[in-house]
């Protein structure tokens, strides 16, 4: 008997629970051991508004991304089949800007409670989010969509 392969990417985890994980963590650790960005207070409006600024682009970036998946028809949920490729909008600029929303809110959050820890932890979710969510989303659009998705990969930056 033939298994008939999911429609979805086949990620290690969706992404959202790799990003709460991270996110706990990092609070966690700075909860208890205080390693700071900066040697001023965390409140200080300094790194406040810089924070908030870094956040409010992060969040205009995930929510762009989604109205422009919506205007097309797909989804950015990972369990569900992918119908199209986007090329417009910021998809013209990153193939994964969601993920990248993800990693610019957390370097907000992380001049906003004045966390290096916070900060460090980007570095260990970028590996599995990459490794993990990201090439196997690449694999399963490219054997959906063939030479228009090789196409797109080739002429649109992965990240930035």
């Amino acid at each position: 008997m033939i298994e008939k392969q999911p429609d979805n990417a086949n990620v290690i985890a969706p992404p959202p629970i790799i990003f709460a994980l991270f996110f706990v963590t990092g609070l966690l650790i700075d909860y208890f051991y205080q390693y700071r960005l900066f040697p001023i207070d965390h409140r200080d409006p300094t790194l406040l508004l810089p924070g908030y600024i870094i956040i409010f682009v992060s969040l205009i970036i995930v929510g762009t991304s989604i109205q422009t998946l919506k205007k097309h028809n797909t989804t950015h949920k990972v369990n569900k089949p992918t119908t199209a490729i986007v090329k417009t909008g910021i998809y013209q600029h990153t193939r994964n800007p969601i993920y990248l929303s993800v990693i610019i809110l957390f370097i907000g959050v992380s001049f906003i409670i004045n966390s290096i820890v916070m900060l460090l932890l980007i570095i260990p979710m970028f590996i599995i989010l990459n490794q993990g969510v990201v090439k196997r989303e690449e694999k399963y659009l490219e054997s959906k969509f063939g030479d228009e998705y090789i196409e797109y990969k080739n002429t649109v930056r992965r990240w930035i």
